[in-house]
């Protein structure tokens, strides 16, 4: 038989407690332009770097990687840009070469924006000419406020298709177009990208989507006003299908007209590739929620419970929390991915939590502050190439919205690799007479599940 109980990893210079530790690098501070940051490798041979960007100056930027430079690292500019929002990646020309994918020509909020703008285009990465030449813009199509995009394959492989998503369309009642450009046959050449409308009717207020593989194509979780959504291509019955996963965040729906969902990513634990959800809501929100099954179906059939962990602070005068960006790795390489959240600002709610999974099935989660920066979004790569997750951030500075005092582009390296020596098993048991006395650490020990084997005889 098996006598499993909650033990146990001990770190011999940490006590023995779990607690996880970045070593932050400022890259760049006392910047005039703050919103969008992605970890990025120009091609299969080069150290990965960062882009970077904010709304006002437009200036797009790649920092190549900063643990392998001696020197500061100095920005290499990409393009300019009017207010570049979203960003992807993707080897477009096929020459091996990462492209960028970009969306641009916002406007100054959702309020005021411009209904000629929204266009997207992809960069051609120069390749070795990286540091001295900028990239090549080549057009792929508009809809006005586009807010996100996602590339990859979602209803074929054997070419490139980039899924965009405005963030209004006047109003807050009114719907937004979901699109879908297909890569032409010369990307090169073509003046422009053929477009579907994916739908028109059914999302308000999409503030992120993300985007993961079930198969060979890849599908989306959106969050917009209507909470979290799953939006996938059918392929047997070829139709677009959009199923509603959770109604997101509802308490404040009469005082702000914010509602549902703003943020979210997926988290992994072990061979399940969609354990729980995190998410950041609603739109600009301060709620922190994560959603774990109720029964472990298959995708289609899942049921989801809310959990909310924590509120940080109160919605301000136009109804805006501090939080703006989640995400979901595995950084002390248990096998169970943690997830971070990125406060923007003003302090106390600024910075970056970690939150840890304890129990999902309870939707226990203990948290961590690991940056007092303000930060709008994070990045994750292993950029000290140590084998361990880092991240990195961008302070938010985007008139109109919020303008933090100092912001700045940091890494955070993961610095777990330093802390575990050796997990130790500090379940031990000894026979005394006829019973077993059983020695158990304190709760502040407890990392990992482990199991004690027993042989029953008789």
């Amino acid at each position: 038989m098996f006598l499993r109980l909650l033990p146990v990893a001990s770190y011999e210079n940490d006590a023995g407690s779990y607690s996880p530790s970045f070593e932050q690098q400022v890259i760049e501070e006392h910047l005039n332009d703050g919103y969008w940051i992605e970890a990025f490798q120009p091609d299969d041979q080069t150290p990965t770097g960062l882009i970077s960007y904010g709304l006002s100056r437009g200036e797009v930027k790649f920092y190549s990687n900063p643990h392998t430079n001696i020197e500061k690292v100095k920005p290499i500019l990409i393009q300019k840009l009017i207010t570049p929002v979203a960003m992807g990646q993707a080897d477009i020309s096929g020459d091996g070469y990462k492209d960028i994918i970009i969306c641009f020509d916002y406007g100054n909020t959702i309020i005021d924006f411009n209904p000629n703008g929204g266009h997207i285009v992809w960069l051609e990465n120069p390749g070795k000419e990286i540091g001295t030449k900028q990239w090549k813009q080549h057009y792929v199509g508009r809809s006005p406020t586009m807010h996100r995009l996602k590339v990859g394959h979602f209803t074929q492989t054997k070419h490139w298709e980039i899924i965009g998503l405005p963030v209004v369309n006047g109003p807050f009642d009114v719907s937004v177009p979901v699109l879908l450009f297909r890569q032409p046959d010369n990307v090169l050449t073509a003046k422009v990208w053929d477009y579907e409308i994916i739908d028109k009717d059914y999302f308000h207020l999409i503030h992120d989507a993300e985007m993961f593989k079930v198969h060979l194509l890849d599908q989306l979780l959106i969050a917009s006003r209507e909470g979290l959504t799953w939006l996938y291509f059918k392929e047997d019955s070829t139709e677009w299908i959009i199923e509603k996963i959770a109604d997101g965040e509802q308490k404040d729906k009469q005082q702000t007209n914010y509602y549902g969902s703003g943020g979210v990513d997926i988290g992994k634990v072990q061979d399940d590739s969609f354990a729980y959800i995190a998410a950041l809501e609603p739109f600009h929100g301060n709620v922190v929620s994560v959603y774990t099954k109720t029964t472990n179906n298959s995708l289609t059939q899942i049921q989801w419970q809310r959990h909310v962990l924590d509120v940080y602070g109160y919605p301000n005068q136009n109804g805006e929390g501090t939080g703006h960006y989640v995400v979901c790795a595995d950084f002390d390489k248990d096998g169970t991915d943690e997830f971070l959240v990125a406060l923007r600002g003003p302090t106390p709610n600024e910075g970056v939590f970690y939150y840890k999974p304890v129990d999902l099935s309870r939707g226990l989660f203990t948290k961590w502050k690991v940056s007092d920066t303000s930060a709008s979004r994070i990045a994750v790569a292993d950029f000290d190439n140590d084998g361990f997750a880092d991240f990195a951030t961008i302070g938010y500075h985007v008139p109109g919205y919020y303008s933090a005092e100092n912001p700045s582009v940091s890494v955070f390296y993961n610095r777990f690799v330093n802390r575990i020596t050796q997990v130790k098993n500090e379940l031990q048991v000894m026979r005394q007479n006829d019973e077993l006395l059983f020695t158990i650490p304190r709760p502040n020990k407890i990392l990992q599940y482990q199991a004690l084997p027993f042989l029953t005889i008789g």
